[in-house]
């Protein structure tokens, strides 16, 4: 368990420290790319909704993040997205939007 709690962490100070060293500066017209799936909770007992939150610019590709939704609607959906549009200071590079399911 305190393994486990180790690796939390450790994952956690890493994912920091990629959003602020992250730099809008270089970024044109970036393409938002989301979709929900079913995925295995980390306890593996049951499935989850899961949202991969991904952005593309000039051929690099960016892990915006990958939260469990409550409730798997549009709803939750568009607010989890806006969370990390707003995080990652993005809110104004977004120029299209691409729902992969």
């Amino acid at each position: 368990m305190q393994q486990m709690q180790a690796m939390s962490a450790h994952a956690y100070v890493l994912a920091n420290n990629i959003r602020k060293t992250f730099s809008t500066s270089e970024l044109n017209a970036i393409v938002l790319h989301w979709g929900g799936k079913l995925l295995p909770d980390l306890t593996g007992k049951q499935t989850v909704d899961r949202l991969p939150i991904v952005i593309t610019n000039n051929g690099s590709e960016q892990l915006l993040g990958v939260p469990k939704l409550l409730q798997g609607t549009l709803k939750a959906q568009a607010e989890a997205i806006y969370q990390y549009l707003v995080e990652w200071g993005l809110m104004d590079h977004v120029k299209a939007m691409r729902f992969e399911h």
